[in-house]
């Protein structure tokens, strides 16, 4: 198998840029040392460490948000 990217950790960095990616129309593969591709992840781990404001969202309901986690 090869690909032009090769893009090592599943965690939701590792994931959005492939998914990115692949709205390029480029090819990659993902390396994660969990078969579950999510469970084992520091993402999973980052409560309340990661943080999105959706479009027309309020900075006081981010911040209702960040404080209740």
């Amino acid at each position: 198998m090869t690909s032009p990217v090769l893009i090592i950790g599943s965690g939701i960095a590792g994931l959005s840029a492939a998914y990115r990616l692949s709205q390029c129309g480029i090819d990659c593969t993902v390396v994660t040392k969990d078969a579950s591709l999510i469970h084992g992840t520091n993402s999973e781990l980052a409560q309340g460490g990661i943080i999105y404001r959706p479009t027309g969202d309020s900075s006081s309901a981010l911040i209702k948000d960040v404080l209740a986690a």
